[in-house]
């Protein structure tokens, strides 16, 4: 096979077949369908099967698109062969926004509810606490709560959960921030509380602990150890 290249008018994109066998050559430039590659030349052409692969060349500038062409038919009768009909522009594009392509040929693939897509994205990835992310999303939005409300992680719509025990929601972010040590939250806490004189409350307690101290000692408020004080 030879395609394109150049000749005393310029730049070409005919495509032609040699017969070895017959030393006849085969004008194969008018597909039934598609537009092959602009004229060019310094290109790399291959074949494979029923299927011709060009990639890049000169047409004026270095290009660096794949076409392929294929034949119009999966299998001839004797005596017959399989013209080739369709010329496609078989160059990689970005999987659009919104979707994702794992490749391998496969086509963009819509991201689900309570995942995003980037641009040339290849896996869907979990919309992150504080945001949501509707089916085909292409970014976090910033989900909107009220107090001892927040948005947990992988949120398809712009509704608050309950704040969980152990930590608190202030409604201006739609994130759930630990309570402190010294402090408790329990569930829908939309601040914390400090732990009561008699007991404990370590990082993330959702409920006072109460103390157990010896003689002589006691638990100060906000403490978050059980250890007495004298």
């Amino acid at each position: 096979f030879v395609f394109g290249g150049w000749d005393s008018s310029g730049r070409v994109n005919d495509l032609r077949m040699y017969s070895i066998s017959a030393g006849t050559w085969t004008d194969l430039s008018n597909p039934a369908s598609g537009s092959p590659p602009s004229p060019r030349d310094e290109h790399a052409m291959a074949a494979s099967g029923d299927f011709l692969f060009v990639f890049g060349g000169w047409d004026g500038s270095y290009e660096g698109d794949f076409h392929t062409v294929g034949p119009s038919c999966s299998s001839s009768a004797p005596g017959s062969f399989c013209q080739l009909e369709s010329w496609s522009d078989a160059s990689d594009e970005d999987c659009p926004a919104g979707n994702y392509c794992s490749g391998g040929g496969s086509l963009p693939v819509p991201c689900g509810a309570g995942y995003y897509c980037t641009v040339r994205a290849a896996t869907e990835t979990e919309c992150s606490e504080g945001n949501y992310c509707p089916a085909g999303a292409a970014r976090e939005t910033g989900c909107s709560v009220g107090e001892g409300e927040y948005c947990p992680a992988g949120a398809a719509q712009d509704t608050g959960s309950e704040c969980p025990g152990g930590f608190f929601c202030t409604g201006q972010s739609a994130a759930r921030v630990q309570c402190g040590e010294g402090y408790f939250c329990p569930v829908g806490a939309a601040k914390e509380t400090e732990c009561s004189e008699g007991n404990y409350c370590p990082a993330g307690a959702a409920r006072e602990t109460g103390c157990s101290v010896g003689e002589g000692e006691y638990c100060p408020a906000g403490a978050a150890q059980d250890t007495g004080s004298e």
